[in-house]
């Protein structure tokens, strides 16, 4: 019998015997209900095979064990407890882990994707050239107005022409108000430059000290404008020069020439109205940057952040941060405004690490490549600034994961991403993704002080320095002074290693390239100062006041040379070293100390602070 064996079992009337039939294979093995069929009904659904080839198991003597004693009420309950809460445990560490590689993944990301949902840069130019605007019309996002006028012109050819008026709804001429009238022009003399010679001197200091680092301008384009006068007719590109000669002159061997003249070619720019009738072009962003630049080295980095945070609204208006249409290649126009516009997040960045604050544009919205090549570059220096704006990337990720205020999401191609307040799983892939980093650099940029010499040492100098405050920023948010609850992980350890490593690296810069401070270098020398100084108390030990005071020297030496506002990171850990408490009245320099044409100096209780170190 394809069956199988047939039992018979007897219920309450004996003269009636019921048939039993065996589930198939497929139910037993899974037990449910079967109804015996040579083709059951869950196979059939199933599309499963039926069969009955198994021999049922007899019945054997049940071996009666004793019960178990059950668990009370309260028991179970608790079990059900300590298992909610591991599961809990282990879904949040998935999400977070999944939410840090999300993060890190944005690095792998192009530089200038394609957008799918956005025109064309060809296409919307082509739009608005029907509109005959004198002008281009700078960069309009989705949301803006010049989306409507652009549906408005597409839908032009359908609306009926008026028989009374000719196809004209009215005969009044257009109004422009946005066109510059007479007295918008605002005349004034041209400033005063230096002699030939002095020029020469401080373009070559400017080029020497601060073009390697963020290659702004291009050295023979800018040296044929110089030769043909253009900076005595064109008022954005003495500007221009104007900044160069200011931040030249900080590098000029006579303590009193730097800040005599550094003031004075600084004071004769204008910033902030000289051209905001008109639209803004790569030399006011170059000069925005490196005012910006200036005045973090020289005066209070909030003025700095103020600075930067105009020239990337003026990058912004023109399109700087977008894609450029597709062409065999740029022009050295839109590789200027290209650079600009890195060499602006960049400073910002750095900044925002030191001050707490919030990238003005969010990384992920930047569609640009990264500098390339063109005639009259060093290549060298142009591989030092891809390798910055990558770590710049990197720090960007960090300030917005580990220390944001607020759970506002990450914009972007990320917008899902939210920060969390327990970001212990953010450590690994983030310290990974920086190890990455740093083996990607070109060799000759690797720390070996026995074989780099000159403009090669700053730059490695500055890249290693930057590397170790990265590595500091990773570990700082869960370092037991940081935190009131002390955690029992590494980050301790790891932030000594990296504070020491990089207070050796400057100093050793500082020994063979006394008059040439990196750039960028202040704030990762005085955070591994105060790492160290806040394990130094915390531990009750002595054992790092060696490498506070070297941070101190090498600041020192700063503050000498081009980095006078260094000296506001010198008197905070001076008045800490001697016991001071109140430090609510730390303030910074003025802004033209040895001016004399800014007016007077402020005093010291109005003199703008760096920081508020009240909470």
């Amino acid at each position: 019998m394809s069956t199988g064996d047939t039992k018979f079992v007897f219920v309450k009337d004996p003269a009636i015997k019921v048939k039993r039939r065996r589930a198939c294979d497929t139910c037993r093995q899974r037990r449910r209900r079967c109804d015996g069929n040579e083709q059951c009904v869950h196979c059939i659904e199933h599309n499963l095979t039926c069969t009955y080839s198994k021999s049922a198991q007899k019945k054997g003597a049940v071996t009666v064990k004793e019960p178990r004693k059950a668990a009370t009420d309260l028991d179970y309950i608790e079990i059900l407890k300590i298992r909610l809460q591991q599961a809990e445990t282990n879904l949040k560490y998935s999400c977070k882990t999944s939410i840090v590689l999300k993060l890190t993944k944005t690095l792998e990301i192009p530089f200038a994707p394609d957008p799918e949902d956005s025109l064309t840069p060809d296409q919307f130019a082509e739009s608005f050239r029907s509109l005959s605007l004198e002008k281009p019309p700078g960069f309009q996002g989705q949301s803006s107005h010049a989306v409507l006028i652009k549906a408005a012109v597409s839908e032009k050819p359908q609306v009926r022409a008026l028989p009374e008026t000719g196809g004209r709804l009215w005969q009044k001429p257009w109004a422009k108000p946005w066109i510059m009238k007479p007295w918008h022009h605002h005349s004034t003399p041209f400033p005063d430059f230096p002699d030939d010679h002095l020029l020469k001197t401080l373009v070559s200091l400017y080029f020497t000290h601060f073009n390697s680092f963020l290659p702004l301008l291009n050295h023979p384009c800018f040296q044929y404008y110089i030769d043909d006068r253009r900076h005595m007719m064109d008022r954005s590109f003495a500007t221009t020069l104007l900044l160069v000669c200011a931040i030249g002159s900080l590098y000029l061997p006579d303590a009193e020439d730097r800040k005599r003249l550094a003031w004075k070619w600084f004071n004769q720019t204008k910033l902030c109205g000289h051209s905001l009738h008109m639209k803004a072009t790569t030399g006011d962003i170059q000069s925005y940057c490196l005012a910006a630049y200036f005045m973090s080295c020289t005066s209070n980095p909030r003025n700095a952040w103020s600075l930067i945070g105009f020239g990337i609204y003026l990058a912004q208006d023109i399109g700087a941060h977008r894609r450029k249409p597709s062409e065999p290649g740029i022009t050295p126009d839109e590789e200027m405004e290209k650079r600009a516009l890195w060499a602006l997040v960049i400073l910002e960045g750095q900044l925002n690490a030191s001050l707490g604050r919030s990238p003005i544009l969010d990384p992920t919205e930047i569609h640009v490549n990264l500098p390339s090549y063109i005639d009259g570059d060093n290549r060298h220096d142009l591989a030092f600034f891809n390798c910055l704006i990558k770590l710049y990337r990197i720090q960007s990720i960090i300030l917005r994961f580990l220390y944001s205020s607020t759970v506002a999401p990450i914009r972007g191609q990320f917008a899902d991403i939210r920060p969390v307040i327990d970001a212990r799983p953010a450590v690994p892939p983030l310290q990974t993704t920086l190890n990455e980093w740093l083996a990607s650099i070109p060799k000759r940029l690797h720390w070996d002080p026995d074989h780099l010499d000159g403009v090669g040492l700053d730059q490695s100098a500055t890249l290693h320095c930057l590397y170790h405050h990265t590595r500091i920023l990773i570990h700082r948010p869960f370092i037991p002074a940081m935190r009131s609850i002390p955690l029992t992980s590494p980050t301790t350890p790891i932030c000594l290693s990296a504070a020491r490593e990089c207070i050796r690296i400057a100093d050793i810069h500082r020994k063979r390239r006394p008059n040439s401070p990196p750039v960028f270098s202040q704030n990762p020398l005085f955070e591994s100062a105060m790492v160290l100084l806040l394990e130094m108390w915390g531990q009750e030990i002595a054992e790092y006041m060696p490498n506070i005071n070297t941070a101190l020297d090498v600041l020192k030496s700063h503050s000498e040379h081009s980095h006078p506002s260094a000296e506001f990171y010198i008197d905070v850990l001076e008045r800490l070293l001697e016991g001071e408490d109140d430090l609510g009245s730390t303030t910074l320099f003025e802004s033209s100390p040895d001016s004399q044409d800014s007016g007077p100096a402020p005093t010291p209780e109005t003199a703008p602070a760096i920081f508020s170190l009240s909470l």
